[in-house]
């Protein structure tokens, strides 16, 4: 589980932001909320955060997925990106290096991971663990500027053959992590290996308004398993009023062009075809059957993004898993986005999402929620974005939340102008 986050110099971020699923001493809805990944340390199962448009939600939520692509995809080209962006505002900071630091519990082992980078280069990674009550460093790595060079250097504690070490080295290119390095080189470092897995089993991608949600995978894949949650996804649709009573996924091979064919013989891909998807519908004594193409231009229906969106939600209630979700309220009616957090805080165990919305419905039912998962981005005249709690403030206790943000107490809104805009062209003179 993820205990905090740091962002120095990335996109709209300038200053180091901290963000944070640490829980305050509050005991409200504890069970539901909180687990304890060890005695005395208390984390949180949700984040929320608001904020005006472009206040840096959205880039929040854009580390976390830049640090997982950094450590789980490697790279082939030295001279290839890093695909980190650092604030371009402040031409000091545009030349500066920016950083990531990642605090998370592997079961009851705490880790802290920091990654110093720039456009090209990861100029300083590092891998510290608590075995114990005191730290020990796994590996500290460094990009020699003059050479590109990579030195790698492992703690006491770590078992590593010189010759290991010597390739590990030669295969960390200077663009790329040592941990993304060690996945594409053949050795066995049982430290890293957890690490790791972590990121690339536990850690999943963005979820944008525009991801697909696994309804474009290839057939075969996504009928196994569209099978193997079907049940937990019909029950999920049921609670939430759509009244469907089955769906099917079927191959639908003529509607790909010999060119897309030919593509993805070449390339090796699993099938050439696309997916059709079926739900049935049963009106009184009358049985309908609704067909969609399973392709992104069909993600405006919100039956279809809450189908897809019941994939991720069986991960989150089946699995230890981090997900980030860009405006869940996209195309979900308000109450439905409620059901959704509602079910998976009900049904998971040490899981954890992390939420940009608009959707103010969630803040009016904070007596149903805790004031630690609550949080704001807004940007100041520099345009750089601070990041902070709800549970800053000191807030009397039958105030209502939203209608505090609707006025303005805890700032991240939109500063909106007079509605009114002067005509200038000819028609209105």
């Amino acid at each position: 589980m993820i205990l905090e986050f740091k962002i120095e110099n990335f996109l709209s971020f300038k200053e180091k932001q901290t963000f944070s699923f640490e829980a305050t001493s509050d005991k409200h809805l504890e069970d539901y909320y909180c687990v304890e990944v060890k005695p005395g340390v208390r984390i949180l199962k949700m984040g929320i955060i608001y904020g005006a448009n472009a206040s840096g939600k959205t880039n929040l939520l854009k580390a976390f997925n830049v640090l997982r692509t950094l450590v789980t995809r490697p790279k082939n080209d030295k001279y290839e990106s890093t695909g980190f962006n650092t604030f371009k505002f402040d031409k000091n900071y545009d030349k500066k290096p920016g950083s990531f630091e990642l605090i998370f519990f592997i079961r009851a082992v705490k880790y802290i991971y920091t990654v110093k980078l720039d456009e090209f280069k990861i100029q300083e990674e590092k891998l510290t663990y608590y075995p114990s009550t005191q730290p020990a460093e796994i590996f500290s790595r460094i990009t020699h500027i003059d050479s590109d060079l990579v030195e790698i250097t492992f703690g006491s504690k770590i078992k590593i053959k010189p010759y290991d070490k010597a390739i590990l080295e030669g295969n960390t290119l200077s663009n790329m992590t040592a941990l993304s390095a060690f996945n594409k080189t053949n050795i066995d470092i049982p430290e890293l290996k957890k690490v790791f897995f972590w990121f690339k089993n536990d850690f999943e991608r963005i979820i944008t308004p525009k991801s697909t949600l696994g309804l474009n995978y290839n057939s075969y894949s996504y009928r196994e398993q569209a099978e193997k949650n079907k049940e937990f996804k019909l029950e999920l649709l049921n609670k939430a009023d759509f009244n469907i009573s089955d769906f099917k996924v079927e191959d639908n091979p003529e509607e790909r062009t010999e060119d897309e064919n030919e593509i993805r013989r070449r390339f090796n891909l699993e099938r050439a075809s696309k997916n059709k998807l079926s739900f049935t519908h049963q009106i009184q004594n009358e049985t309908i059957v609704e067909e969609f193409e399973m392709e992104a231009k069909d993600q405006s229906s919100g039956t279809l993004r809450y189908f897809g969106l019941g994939n991720i939600l069986h991960k989150l209630t089946e699995n230890n898993t981090f997900v980030s979700i860009d405006e869940l309220e996209s195309s979900l009616h308000p109450d439905l986005v409620q059901h959704f957090l509602l079910t998976f805080l009900a049904n998971s165990n040490k899981s954890q999402i992390l939420v940009s919305t608009h959707n103010l419905n969630i803040l009016e039912e904070a007596d149903n929620a805790r004031k630690d998962i609550f949080w704001f981005a807004e940007k100041n005249e520099a345009g750089a974005t601070k990041i902070y709690p709800l549970s800053d403030f000191d807030i009397r206790k039958n105030l209502s939340f939203a209608n505090a943000y609707k006025a303005g107490k805890f700032g991240a809104k939109p500063k909106l102008g007079n509605p009114f805009i002067e005509q200038t062209n000819a028609a209105t003179k």
